[in-house]
């Protein structure tokens, strides 16, 4: 089992989708894969912006026609690049999702807020949205395919919107697939069960972090983590026009640069991968030739010019110093600031 993940620019517009298929494809001949995908690039800020206008008591029905719209277009497009595809049916299927959407939204501009359960509802619209896409896509080009709502398989505690993962109740509930014999199990990411209600959402960089707990509970060989950059590089390359990419570096590594600022994965998304040994690659779909960057377990060569493997930095960062008399002897300060600091968020 190798586990793909497709972000929002490699489901951007109609050909990136059918260019992500290809991929998906391919590695399905070789492999049975369990694929995840992000919404649409740009949805999940449309979802955002709906929200954040019905609670000021806007009507959202602009915002469900625009979000219909958008994958509307993309339907139809579609249709004209693979002739089995059917919009129309696509669509149809999608009213579900997007009827439910604009409930949603009125309950919000009724009550003039948005409560967790229903802030996670409508954020994980986008990736339903996708899937629907993509699974059409896939199976009008013949493959094998089966959907699971990523809401029946991933459990969560802790916060709604930033769940953390019950791994033994999420691998019992995923074993079922990874006993199945479908060549293609296709996830919506991002989304998730949060304490049997339903609903919940994996935090940043969600959907990377979906590819992980089910890479995890899979035991995927890989994760391919598709992206529109060549992979890792030793700076951010819009600020340092000669860095580097990065051919492989470890977890450690990466988790520590991705602490710092850097557009690495996440370190929750690296953890599960980490505890079972299980590879990432950091690949582009825009630029399939590209080697990429691996990240794994390695021994870390003696050879100076390894000393450093990435530089990183932090934009619009405040630090806070913590002092006076009045600490000096006094136990339990330490807790109380971050006791503060948490409760912040």
């Amino acid at each position: 089992m190798v586990t793909l993940k497709f972000g929002g620019t490699s489901m951007g517009t109609a050909a990136r989708i059918f260019d992500s298929a290809r991929i998906m494809q391919k590695r399905a001949k070789e492999d049975r894969v369990s694929i995840i995908v992000s919404a649409v690039a740009g949805v999940s800020n449309m979802l955002l912006a709906s929200i954040e206008s019905c609670a000021r008591g806007k009507d959202g029905a602009d915002f469900v026609q625009q979000i219909e719209r958008v994958h509307s277009d993309i339907a139809r497009e579609l249709e004209g690049l693979c002739a089995a595809f059917k919009a129309d049916v696509v669509l149809a299927t999608m009213q579900i999702h997007l009827s439910e959407y604009a409930r949603l939204l009125d309950a919000v501009r009724v009550v003039g807020e948005c409560p967790a359960s229903v802030y996670a509802r409508v954020m994980g619209t986008g990736e339903l949205l996708s899937c629907a896409l993509v699974e059409a896509l896939l199976c009008a080009q013949g493959a094998d395919v089966l959907f699971v709502d990523a809401r029946s398989c991933i459990f969560t505690t802790g916060r709604c919107d930033e769940g953390d993962p019950d791994y033994e109740k999420s691998s019992a509930a995923l074993a079922q697939y990874g006993a199945g014999k479908n060549r293609v199990l296709l996830f919506p990411g991002f989304i998730c069960n949060w304490q049997g209600t339903g609903a919940g959402l994996l935090g940043r960089n969600g959907s990377d972090f979906s590819a992980a707990i089910i890479a995890y509970a899979l035991d995927a060989s890989r994760v391919e983590f598709w992206t529109d950059v060549d992979g890792i590089y030793t700076a951010d390359p819009r600020i340092v026009r000669d860095a580097i990419l990065v051919d492989e570096m470890s977890y450690e590594e990466a988790m520590e640069l991705s602490f710092f600022g850097s557009k690495v994965l996440h370190p929750k998304t690296l953890a599960p991968l980490a505890q079972k040994n299980i590879e990432a690659w950091s690949l582009n779909s825009f630029n399939q030739s590209a080697k990429g960057t691996r990240i794994a377990a390695l021994q870390k060569p003696d050879s100076p010019r390894h000393a450093v493997c990435g530089i990183s930095c932090l934009k619009g960062t405040a630090m806070v110093s913590v002092s006076g008399a009045g600490m000096k002897g006094r136990s339990g300060t330490a807790l109380r600031i971050f006791a503060a600091v948490s409760q912040g968020g």
